[in-house]
């Protein structure tokens, strides 16, 4: 997320503070734990030394990473870099008043500029069990690597508040992908680092892509704020990727280039002759990239044959794969595994078309339930359901789906069931997996644990 300069009244003494926790809060008290490494000291509010010693595990390569993108020579920063983790969302939205007046409400994530700090929210929120099971989400640790880029390049760059957005942006995009890789190395494909992909295709498709020189100019503007990150941090992979010697060139321009009125000027140019000439292949790239999961809502992790996919509360996690099983019929099977929590609802759909798609939602201690979703409406009804007291919260529980035409087998632990549609399915059948989002006002979303999923035609 963006850095700001807003410089604080007083310094954020809640880092090391026990404060009450506000209504709904994950946690009834709020407590701190520190953990310091070789570059960065991790502050986890309303956490305990676990959840700080893997954040830190998280955000220690940034700081290499973000000297090799510079080409300097590695060294310690001058003193340890400040990283704040809010284990409850409140925590961050204080400390985001305090800093910088709210600006970054929404983002749940930032940097600042006045005191080199970085701060992250827990994202999705998790409770202790969750964290214990499976560590800190994905997408945490993925904020945590990108605002610690952020901060590192604050350190190595006097003149790191004229650096231009799009070079901001994806580096810290870039940093915070190489980051996690070396901590998962099987990691492979996630949804979070490649659904800017499909952004930009459609943009790209649609023939509103911005030049590159209006790209290296910062002057995107025309461009909604979700498309215009999109397109900065796509272009910073692209350009990475396949022209890394004339990137690391300008990063060392942007890094030894003194800040002053004629800054902006230099380093455009100097950008617009590495990179000028390269709108049409990064065109052509765009229009081909077909990332393997089109994510609607986050967040869904892969590693391996397990797939992590947790809901935000006030959302329902969605993201559908994007080769189709041809034929008007399949057959899907694997195991998940709903974690404990106040919301333990995991859906597996799949005939997604414009009309809408069909949805099992398993549900833990009660079984399943086949809806009909319709778009227009957004209108859900109830094809069928099934117990099955197999179906329990921390536990691997097996199923399958299998449909040709109007007919459907479902299959939950021992539990059988016959359905007819009320359509038959499409030629094409699009399918994908989500969790359900908090209930009752939850602070929570429902997590579970995906497992050797396969789908193939029946």
């Amino acid at each position: 997320m963006r850095s700001s300069n807003i410089q604080p009244a007083v310094l954020l003494s809640a880092l090391a503070a026990s404060l009450v926790a506000l209504p709904g809060s994950l946690v009834a008290q709020e407590t701190s734990a520190t953990k310091s490494g070789k570059y960065f000291v991790v502050t986890c509010e309303g956490g305990d030394e676990h959840t700080a010693a893997l954040a830190l595990a998280v955000v220690e390569p940034v700081w290499s990473l973000t000297c090799a993108t510079f080409g300097v020579r590695e060294a310690k920063p001058k003193k340890l870099l400040s990283v704040v983790l809010y284990r409850d969302v409140d925590g961050y939205l204080k400390a985001d008043r305090r800093l910088t007046g709210g600006k970054f409400q929404p983002n749940q994530a930032m940097s600042h500029w006045g005191t080199k700090s970085a701060h992250v929210a827990m994202q999705p929120p998790v409770n202790d069990g969750y964290i214990k099971k499976f560590g800190l989400p994905k997408q945490t640790q993925a904020m945590l690597a990108w605002e610690s880029c952020h901060i590192a390049r604050f350190e190595l760059c006097r003149n790191f508040r004229v650096h231009p957005d799009w070079f901001q942006d994806g580096l810290a995009a870039a940093v915070s992908r190489d980051a996690l890789m070396k901590l998962h190395p099987a990691m492979g494909e996630q949804p979070f680092f490649t659904q800017r992909w499909w952004q930009v295709r459609r943009l790209a498709e649609n023939n509103e892509l911005p030049t590159i020189a209006q790209l290296l100019s910062d002057r995107t503007e025309d461009l909604g704020m979700r498309n215009r990150y999109a397109v900065r941090l796509a272009f910073f992979e692209f350009v990475r990727d396949s022209h890394s010697d004339k990137l690391v060139l300008l990063a060392k321009r942007i890094r030894g280039t003194g800040a002053g009125t004629s800054y902006a000027g230099k380093i455009r140019k100097a950008a617009v002759a590495a990179f000028g000439d390269l709108g049409g292949e990064f065109q052509r790239l765009a229009c081909k990239r077909q990332p393997l999961f089109d994510e609607k809502v986050r967040s869904l992790w892969f590693d391996g044959i397990t797939w992590y996919q947790t809901a935000f509360a006030k959302t329902h996690a969605l993201a559908f794969h994007q080769e189709p099983v041809k034929g008007g019929k399949f057959a899907a099977s694997g195991t998940v595994l709903i974690h404990d929590g106040v919301s333990q609802q995991m859906n597996f759909v799949f005939a997604r078309t414009k009309r809408g798609f069909y949805s099992l939602a398993i549900t833990a201690g009660r079984g399943f339930t086949l809806f009909e979703h319709r778009e227009a409406g957004n209108e859900w009804h109830v094809i069928g359901s099934g117990n099955e007291p197999g179906c329990r919260a921390g536990v691997d529980v097996s199923f399958s789906v299998r449909g040709h035409g109007k007919k459907l087998e479902v299959q939950l632990a021992d539990h059988n069931c016959t359905f007819e549609l009320p359509n038959a399915l499409p030629d094409e059948v699009f399918w994908g997996v989500g969790a359900q989002g908090g209930m009752n006002g939850a602070v929570t979303g429902s997590s579970g644990v995906w497992r050797n999923i396969t789908v193939r035609g029946n």
